[in-house]
């Protein structure tokens, strides 16, 4: 178990709540204990582990955590809580292990809402990320510039991921899940 301390201020009541009751699954578990006018928030991250880039060896693979990640945040904003409101780092997304589902940990941002759009966090996110294979980073620079260029909305990213991941498929980089397999 993790646990981070927050002012009283850093999170709001109804962001408790909600990441609380586990309603919202896009994020790691967690439960708050209120002392001494602060917040302690305990995370049960059981069954997952920290995303570790050098386990992911090719471009689709990446790809389909960073879209597995875009669908988190998106139903994360369909329970309120917008992607300003917590931190986004390589350190604050979790895989299970099999690697086939992606949670976020919820760290307080302390951003102002609306301060910056979607797009320019997932770039900054992106930019963060480092990756030996010459292919997955070019495929990383193509989505990076993408998102600067044109300022794309969590779908839009989504659908641009998935047509990166089927040219992916087609010109055979990458393991692929069973089900594509022939």
């Amino acid at each position: 178990m993790v646990e981070t301390v927050y002012e009283k201020t850093e999170l709001r009541d109804f962001e408790m709540k909600i990441l609380a009751s586990g309603r919202c699954e896009s994020f790691i578990p967690m439960s708050f204990i209120r002392i001494d006018g602060k917040i302690k928030a305990v995370y049960h991250a059981e069954g997952y582990q920290g995303l570790q880039i050098n386990l992911l060896k090719n471009p689709y693979t990446i790809l389909d955590v960073i879209e597995k990640m875009v669908l988190c945040i998106k139903d994360a904003q369909n329970h309120l809580i917008r992607h300003t409101s917590y931190s986004l780092k390589a350190s604050s997304i979790y895989l299970n292990l099999e690697m086939s589902a992606v949670k976020i940990k919820f760290v307080a941002s302390g951003e102002e809402h609306g301060s910056r759009s979607f797009a320019q966090k997932m770039s900054c996110f992106l930019r963060g990320l480092y990756f030996e294979d010459s292919r997955t980073c070019e495929y990383i620079r193509m989505v990076v510039e993408k998102l600067e260029d044109f300022n794309l909305s969590m779908e839009a990213l989504i659908n641009y991921l998935g047509e990166l991941k089927r040219e992916i498929y087609l010109c055979g980089w990458g393991d692929f899940p069973d089900c594509m397999k022939k």
